[in-house]
């Protein structure tokens, strides 16, 4: 019988002996302005800066903002602008992989550098980078998965009405009504693409290589649910195996598709208060001032002009950082120098 903690450890060992040598190469053929990592070390120490490293640009910005609630004085860098990488979670985990002669060289070096990627459904095929100094994983499926909170639902609300006066918890809880029913659906489609991901034998409906579109728009939604609910049996007996219920939605439901799903749900349901502002029929939503006086297309309960699209819903959801959904994240970058 394979010994699977023996293998994973000789495959670590395999890949810390190699890293070496791909570094030297890497740093030999840098002929642009981008810094090695070793020059990203070194000048971090120098400068008592920490850098983390992200996936992408679009991660930027997001931890920048964790980076100011932190209080720490760290830089931010995406991967593709480190000399040798490119884009996206393998490379920042070769990166981090590369560093390990440094962290090794000095305790120091490791309170200087941070590689953060996002937990997609490595645990769930057997993956362990725990064994890597300096790589930080996150909890749920992506950086996404943590822009789904009732602090989100009410940014949205107060970010996008032409007037957030007199709205309540109430309120808020009635534009977040219909987001039970999308996890659910969300949650079977997801078991389905992580059946695909775990068993290359399987031919599935949906696999996480899916675009947000293809999974979250009310057509192609409708198309893959028809489909799944005929699995649905099958999928659920797959969660079983996994020990997987409902209330872990954020690990296997793709935090693109979560994000997306979650902001045009909640989108639509602020997109009709106005609706109910005028005819008096949601409890606890008082009348503006002008559906009182019949001025209806004046209403201050409409969406704001310029915000009239649910396509850019998810990119105001993640203007907004919840303290407490990144606290965790927080508390590493505390860690560092």
């Amino acid at each position: 019988m394979i010994n699977n903690s023996v293998v994973a450890s000789n495959n670590l060992n395999t890949q810390l002996d190699s890293h070496q040598q791909r570094v030297e190469t890497r740093e030999a053929g840098n002929t642009g302005l981008l810094y090695t990592i070793g020059q990203i070390m070194a000048k971090a120490r120098m400068t008592n800066r920490p850098i983390i490293i992200v996936e992408g640009t679009d991660d930027v910005p997001i931890y920048e903002k964790i980076v100011r609630i932190s209080g720490k004085n760290i830089e931010v860098k995406a991967i593709e602008n480190i000399y040798g990488y490119s884009e996206g979670c393998e490379s920042v985990i070769t990166c981090i992989q590369d560093a390990q002669g440094k962290f090794n060289e000095s305790e120091e070096n490791i309170k200087y550098l941070r590689g953060i990627i996002d937990r997609d459904v490595r645990p769930f095929r057997g993956e362990d980078l725990l064994n890597f100094k300096g790589l930080f994983i996150l909890k749920y499926y992506s950086i996404e998965s943590h822009f789904i909170t009732v602090n989100h639902a009410e940014f949205l609300l107060r970010k996008i009405l032409v007037s957030d006066n007199a709205l309540n918890s109430d309120i808020v809880s009635y534009i977040m009504s219909d987001l039970e029913e999308v996890y659910q659906q969300l949650f079977l489609i997801s078991l389905e693409a992580l059946k695909v991901a775990c068993d290359s034998n399987y031919h599935g409906v949906v696999s996480y290589g899916f675009s947000e579109g293809q999974v979250t728009r009310e057509q192609s939604l409708r198309t893959i649910m028809s489909q799944i609910y005929l699995k649905k049996e099958f999928l659920e007996s797959f969660s079983e195996e996994l020990n997987l219920s409902q209330d872990d939605f954020r690990l296997i439901i793709k935090g693109k598709w979560l994000l997306e799903a979650f902001a045009i749900s909640v989108f639509k349901k602020i997109q009709a208060l106005s609706d109910h502002c005028r005819d008096r029929s949601l409890a606890n939503l008082s009348q503006c001032q002008y559906c009182e006086t019949g001025k209806l297309h004046l209403c201050h309960r409409k969406i704001q002009r310029h915000y009239n699209n649910y396509n850019i819903a998810p990119s105001l959801v993640k203007e907004y950082i919840d303290i407490n959904e990144v606290s965790y994240i927080t508390e590493e970058l505390r860690s560092l120098a």
